[in-house]
């Protein structure tokens, strides 16, 4: 997660579906294991200050803006929305 200046949210990115598997190859031959998949709902999430690494995929990538919420005294993260992005037009300081 990166918090966010900007807003104040925690950021994390996904990609979805069929952008899982070559996204986790290209991170994993990069060095970069810093990744969670997600199987139940089939999204790959990651680092945002890794998103600009994925210039040579045309793909969309969802930006999650996310709180820390307390329930039944318990700490969970809540995602509160998904924008989209792509590796060629994000900017780390602009977007977030």
């Amino acid at each position: 997660m990166y918090f966010s200046q900007t807003d104040y949210f925690l950021k994390s990115a996904k990609v979805f579906g069929e952008d899982n598997a070559p996204v986790q190859r290209f991170f994993e031959k990069n060095g970069f294991d810093n990744f969670e998949v997600n199987e139940e709902y089939n999204y790959l999430e990651f680092h945002v200050s890794q998103i600009r690494s994925l210039k040579k995929f045309d793909i969309e990538i969802g930006l999650s803006s996310n709180v820390f919420e307390t329930r039944e005294g318990e700490r969970y993260i809540r995602e509160l929305k998904v924008d989209v992005t792509t590796p060629q037009t994000f900017r780390l300081s602009v977007d977030i």
